[in-house]
């Protein structure tokens, strides 16, 4: 299934907000906060038009998840050897 994604707003330091078009436009709100010196990423998606096209979407995002996750630690890997990233 082909999507397309417009970015839509950003509402000042740590919240974006992207609409999606994949059979019909679902709003994605991403919220970035501070917790213990960590970020955390909170992601909603909405509308779906079913409960079906709401779970297709759980591998793509869990690939993203995964993908971030191995750069993060890359980047940690890089800077405890010295490298700036």
């Amino acid at each position: 299934m082909n999507s397309t994604r417009q970015y839509r707003s950003f509402f000042g330091f740590g919240k974006a907000a992207i609409t999606c078009f994949d059979g019909g436009d679902t709003l994605v709100t991403v919220t970035f906060a501070e917790k213990d010196g960590n970020t955390v990423q909170t992601f909603h998606q909405t509308p779906f038009l079913s409960v079906a096209i709401r779970d297709s979407h759980i591998g793509g995002w869990n690939s993203l998840f995964n993908k971030q996750q191995i750069y993060v630690e890359n980047i940690a890997v890089a800077e405890r050897n010295g490298f700036r990233a």
